[in-house]
């Protein structure tokens, strides 16, 4: 789409004044004395300046060539006017119209055509290429054209040019207009007859204020016009009217996007971004109402330059991020208003006591208003009734019941619901409530009154086997969860197939398969060929290969002969039995009899057809001499041969002594010769040879030559195992009538073999219930496979395969611009009304960046969202209490060492950066260099022997693994800052009654940080090692050693992101080290404690050194941003997403953060 200006004046953009006369001096004059008719069409007219006075300087004044038709279309009516009184400068009868010029007939043809045409696309079509192919013909042969278009559009029209124009010029517009508009001239003359061999380049382009080379004649020609008239008092009356408030017209509301639930206040944003509150009549108390007009576009920002040894850029890196410009009118007094992006409100002062500066002031003062034209625009399919649900044993809070009510609403309308619910919000009983209403059929009950746009529901079909795919260690927690909810249900968990056909034969009413997302997925064990050849062709394979066979699933590449009649496919069939023998090892030689048998028939048959053919003597003895190896009848092959061959003719001379000589055996056939049998068929005799008869079929058969394709794996019996996913569609297909989904947001990987194994169940059961927590990872392309899976809607826009299309409309994009592309890209920018599309033809790549458009998240997610949030269900003063305490690091020795690292690893990372061996290969020691500070201790380094040890940085081993920095371990007695932070406040958690879940993330810390909980509370605390205690186990594990036992645990974040119901024990959480910069980690882990049950305040506190750990602390705050983004909790966070805010950051990886902090360029 062009930019708002460019479609407020509907794409129109007038010749200037200094560009016409340019044009108009290449032209030849026509002679006043030539009395020919000629025609001139312009189909974007305008004003018609440009066309008057390319008329004035090619033909002279009014009166100077009376013939001269000149032909002017323009849509705009007030540039209609205008254009009407232009031309009498040159002629008395213009014929002008108002219309569309791509509906306008003609009749005859011009002498010139003066094309302009909006710059802009149209359903996936540029208008310069609707406007050259509509008039483009119309030029009569050796005619000329006037083409002005911007310089990337030619691209597009390549094609059509060549293929109707010949003397092709195309010209730059001189400065300072060619930065405006980045346009072109072509010049052209129309060809005698369309080109078929269409050539796709273009001539150089040249410079328009250069002198012409030469002058273009115009050719007479005769045209009459006429456009398609718009009745628009009958447009008007079939649309809906307009409404009048305050002195403005405000347009109907758009068409209705309707929403699974009611929108949170932090969907409002989401909304504003796309467009949903444009032309809405926004009141609020005490304020004046207004009119909003968002408008929402992607632009590139520069996020990384690298320059070369001589100071010049060679490599520039920019990202997509989203821009949104909101201007407002005030109906009281007609100002208009655009509001900055900021999204913190604007204090109030004695000036300005109502300010209405930014997005979120907008939002602060108007935000009821625009919540109330947001669900008349949103409707909801769920409006908070309350439906009678069949009672579980464990009633669910009405927040729970409510996205029970939707998910079944949604259900009824053909669709998949997607229940995005907080980490310990209940999606697993909100789930089971859905499953048991399915079951006992209660939506049949109720009222099915829709208003648009929703469909008449149907009443999903009953539901009596429900299979529940999870992590491996939450399949407990499934188990409990049932057993409190529905005890009296029939549970099998699914480990083998021999669970799934005992499920299968089970008669239970209803009954719940629970399935391990591991057991779903694995199979056997795959092996490549060890033989050294393929099993089916002999081609030597390298036996060293073989566990790479396996893991890319190879196939024979050698090229192989394949049988193509009856008797090639014979001599491929006694190949194979011999090598089946010799794979088998086996002593005595295969039995080729029934082959030598079977030869018979095809022999003869290809004997008959080339006797009939008079094939040469040569090939017969070759198919008889096939036949005598063969496994048949001697006497009668002998009788069939003797029919079949040709009689051998013998010269007897002329007369009857020479008739009467004849033997009996011959046939008379005149005076002069006479036929005996064949020496083929006389001599023939059978001696059975295999070896020699696949000789000979292998010869005579026709033969093409093809890939083997044969696999190089096989499946190995260790483990013993078949992936039940494949087994259940397979063989019970029609087993469930209901899957759920948990942690859906784990199967997002393209082609990983848990995603492919449950969206295989996906496609096979009939209804699904996914559950997520975190639906994206912050990239749009992780929505794409799991959505396409589940919603109608994205398989109605989308193919499968359509994942990077998709991440292109609905995402963001990063490019890597060099050499060529960067100088243009740097040469390139945007004029002010100009619809510039950059478009790089070498030099540039793209990547995915962070982040997705609003208008997915309302067109694709909120129509099927349940979203279920703590906030919901708990009270509202029940906050999660995040502190950020930021350290300063007082030690002298610490500090020093920390800043020689620093200045080490971006010396040496300067210094190589030209290197092609060592160039990039640090990037990997810049993401750990803030673990030093919280390392530094000579039982916590890297490297070294116990309680000796150092923090080296040093290059990986492949590339010889250098030394480039070292810093002394600092005394293991010395309590760093950070500790001396994390003793006093344990000291202070404990002293309130609270227990403490302490997080790190490298596992050296771990020694250290128990002892030191051991002196400051005398108890020694819980250490979960993953390495030791298997995901399954884990929950048991805490129950065990932990619940009721210790008040201070030490794990690691990732240890415990799902499942863990029972760390409630714990009320506060402290992050020792940064989680890896991963949203998904910390908004999981934290959730643990923040969950319905837990009966104290959480607390999670954040202790990072000043300096580069804050900075990360900053930005792993702004990519746990972007992953609210869509839950519609944080209002602040959905801002950022359509374009409030600085989100540079947010784009940035971990290693280019530091890399920028430490001062690189």
């Amino acid at each position: 789409m062009s930019r708002i200006e460019s479609q407020a004046v509907g794409g129109f953009y007038k010749t200037q004044d200094p560009i016409r006369p340019l044009i108009n001096r290449r032209f030849a004059v026509v002679s006043p004395s030539d009395d020919q008719t000629y025609a001139i069409v312009d189909p974007c007219a305008g004003e018609g300046e440009a066309l008057r006075d390319f008329a004035v300087a090619v033909f002279g004044s009014k009166g100077r060539l009376p013939k001269l038709q000149i032909h002017a279309i323009e849509l705009e009516s007030d540039r209609y006017r205008k254009l009407s009184s232009t031309f009498y400068a040159v002629t008395s009868s213009p014929h002008t119209h108002q219309g569309d010029g791509l509906h306008a007939s003609v009749i005859g043809n011009a002498s010139v055509l003066w094309l302009n045409p909006p710059y802009d696309l149209f359903r996936g079509q540029r208008f310069e290429s609707r406007f050259l192919r509509k008039w483009g013909p119309v030029v009569a042969p050796s005619g000329q054209m006037v083409l002005i278009v911007p310089e990337y559009a030619l691209t597009y029209l390549a094609a059509d040019l060549n293929r109707l124009y010949e003397d092709i010029e195309i010209l730059r517009y001189p400065e300072p207009e060619y930065s405006d508009f980045k346009q072109v001239v072509v010049l052209a003359s129309r060809r005698l007859f369309d080109e078929m061999a269409v050539p796709t380049t273009l001539p150089p382009i040249g410079d328009l204020t250069s002198p012409p080379s030469k002058l273009r004649s115009v050719p007479p020609a005769s045209m009459t016009s006429d456009v398609n008239k718009v009745d628009i008092d009958a447009v008007l009356a079939a649309t809906t009217a307009w409404c009048r408030q305050a002195g403005y017209d405000r347009p109907a509301a758009p068409a209705q996007i309707g929403l699974a639930m009611r929108p949170k206040p932090a969907h409002v944003a989401l909304a504003l971004g796309s467009g949903v509150f444009n032309g809405v009549r926004l009141s609020a108390p005490g304020r004046a109402d207004l009119l909003a007009k968002a408008v929402f576009r992607r632009r590139y920002v520069d996020s990384e330059s690298k320059k070369n040894e001589k100071g010049e850029e060679v490599k520039l890196t920019q990202v997509e991020r989203p821009e949104l410009k909101i201007v407002v009118l005030d109906l009281s007094t007609g100002e208009y208003k655009t509001l900055s992006p900021e999204t913190e409100p604007t204090e109030a002062t004695a000036e300005r006591p109502q300010p209405l500066e930014n997005f979120a002031d907008l939002l602060m003062a108007y935000g009821d208003g625009m919540v109330s034209a947001m669900r008349q625009r949103c409707p909801a399919l769920h409006n908070g009734s309350d439906e009678a649900l069949s009672p579980l044993m464990r009633e669910p809070f009405p927040a729970q019941a409510h996205a029970a009510r939707t998910a079944l609403k949604i259900m009824a309308q053909g669709e998949t619901p997607l229940l995005l619910g907080e980490v310990g919000s209940g999606k697993s009983l909100t789930a089971l409530q859905v499953a048991w209403s399915l079951h006992r059929r209660d939506v049949a009950a109720w009222p099915s009154s829709l208003s648009p746009p929703f469909q008449r529901p149907v009443t999903p079909r009953q539901v009596n086997r429900v299979l529940v795919v999870c992590p491996p260690h939450l399949v407990q927690n499934w188990k409990d969860e049932i057993a409190f909810a529905l005890s009296h249900v029939e549970v099998h968990e699914l480990c083998s197939v021999v669970d799934v056909d005992k499920m299968a034969a089970s008669s239970a009413p209803f009954a719940i398969g629970l399935l391990s997302r591991e057991t779903m997925k694995l199979g056997s064990g795959v092996a490549g060929v060890t033989t050294g050849r393929c099993p089916a062709c002999g081609t030597a394979i390298d036996v060293d290969f073989a566990p790479k066979l396996a893991e890319s699933r190879a196939c024979c590449e050698a090229e192989v002969s394949a049988p193509v009649d009856s008797i090639a496919r014979l001599a491929a069939s006694m190949r194979g039995l011999s090598g089946l023998a010799v794979k088998a090892r086996r002593k005595a030689p295969p039995n080729y009899a029934p082959l030598c048998r079977l030869a018979v028939m095809p022999l003869l048959r290809l004997l008959r057809r080339e006797v009939r053919r008079r094939c040469s003597d040569d090939k017969l003895k070759q198919i008889v001499g096939a036949l005598s190896f063969c496994d048949g009848d001697e006497t009668r092959l002998r009788r069939i041969l003797k029919r079949m061959l040709p009689r051998k003719r013998v010269w007897s001379g002329y007369g009857a002594a020479a008739t009467a000589t004849l033997p009996p055996e011959a046939v008379r056939e005149d005076a002069s010769s006479y036929s005996i049998p064949n020496d083929l068929a006389t001599t023939f005799r059978v001696g059975v040879d295999a070896a020699k008869l696949y000789t000979a079929l292998h010869a005579l058969g026709t033969w093409t030559r093809r890939h083997c394709g044969e696999r190089l794996y096989q499946h190995v019996p260790t483990p013993r195992r078949y992936p039940l996913a494949r087994y259940i569609t397979r063989k019970y297909g029609g087993l469930f009538d209901l899957l759920i989904a948990d942690e859906f947001h784990e199967y997002s990987s393209d082609g990983a073999a848990q995603e492919r194994a449950l969206h295989r169940l996906v496609a096979a059961i009939p209804l699904s219930l996914p559950l997520t927590g975190s639906l994206m990872n912050g990239y749009a392309k992780s929505l794409f496979r799991n959505l396409w899976s589940v919603s109608r809607r994205m398989r109605d826009e989308f193919a499968y395969k359509d994942a990077t299309k998709f991440a292109k409309l609905y995402g963001y994009q990063k490019r890597i611009l060099t050499g060529d592309a960067l100088k243009q890209a740097r040469a390139v920018s945007f004029g002010s009304s100009s619809d510039r599309v950059l478009k790089i033809e070498g030099g540039e790549r793209t990547q995915d960046a962070p982040g997705v458009l609003p208008t997915f998240v309302l067109r694709h997610v909120l129509p099927i969202a349940v979203t279920l949030h703590k906030r919901d269900i708990m009270p509202d003063d029940r906050v999660v209490e995040s502190v950020a305490d930021v350290i300063r690091v007082t030690s002298p020795e610490h500090a020093r060492w920390a800043s020689k690292l620093a200045a080490d690893l971006k010396q040496e990372i300067k210094r190589t950066r030209f290197d092609e061996k060592l160039a990039g290969r640090l990037f990997g020691q810049i993401n750990e260099y803030p673990s030093y500070f919280d390392r530094a201790s000579a039982d916590t380094g890297n490297e070294g022997a116990s309680g000796h040890r150092d923090y080296v940085i040093r290059y990986p081993d492949e590339v010889g693994g250098a030394v480039v920095s070292l810093a002394p371990g600092l005394p293991s007695d010395q309590l760093l800052d950070k500790e001396v932070w994390l003793v006093n406040k344990l000291r202070a958690e404990i002293a309130e009654g609270r227990r403490v879940l302490l997080f790190l993330w490298h596992k050296d810390l771990s020694t250290r940080l128990c002892r030191l909980v051991e002196d400051a509370i005398g108890e020694k605390p819980a250490f979960l090692d993953a390495d030791k205690v298997p995901a399954r186990k884990r929950q048991e594990w805490i129950d065990k050693n932990v619940v009721g036992k210790r008040r201070v645990m030490v794990t690691n974040p990732s240890c415990v992101m799902t499942g863990l119901n029972n760390l409630i024990w714990f009320s506060t959480a402290i992050f020792f080290e940064n989680p890896g910069v991963n949203p998904f980690i910390a908004r999981q882990a934290i959730g643990r404690l923040d969950r319905i049950t837990q009966k104290l305040p959480v607390r999670v506190f954040w202790p990072v050194y000043e300096g580069v750990q804050a900075m990360l602390f900053e930005l792993l705050q702004q990519k746990i941003a972007i992953a609210q983004q869509i839950d519609g909790i944080d209002p602040s966070a959905a801002l950022e997403m359509v374009g409030g805010g600085d989100q540079a950051a947010a784009s940035m990886d971990v290693g280019l953060a530091i890399w920028k902090y430490l001062g690189g360029d």
